[in-house]
């Protein structure tokens, strides 16, 4: 039997922890990557992930879009255009036979392919 490519994309370096870590732990036959919509593995935050999961043999990917806590305050979601960041999250995706991510409200979204 194949292993099944699985990638974890979610917002921010804490998110896979938060919302995927139980169903990651739960499905280790699977080829893990942890996908990042922001930071990068020099940022410290996405760094200290990035340690972690490698420790337990998971890979992981930033696609570097900036995140600015502060935009929250103002309503202002992001600096950045959802399309851009929409295409860069599905150029991620490709190649992998499950994506496992969640909706803002934290449920659980499992696409397979």
């Amino acid at each position: 039997m194949a292993t099944v490519k699985a990638l974890c994309l979610v917002a921010h370096p804490d998110d896979c922890v938060i919302f995927a870590y139980s169903y990651i732990h739960a499905h280790l036959e699977m080829d893990w990557t942890i996908g990042y919509l922001t930071y990068t593995s020099q940022d410290p935050r996405g760094a200290e992930l990035a340690a972690f999961w490698q420790r337990r043999g998971v890979e992981c990917a930033f696609l570097g879009f900036e995140d600015h806590w502060h935009d929250n305050e103002q309503n202002q979601l992001t600096r950045w255009g959802e399309a851009e960041a929409t295409h860069a999250c599905w150029e991620l995706a490709r190649g992998y036979n499950l994506v496992l991510t969640h909706d803002k409200n934290g449920k659980k979204i499992v696409y397979y392919h």
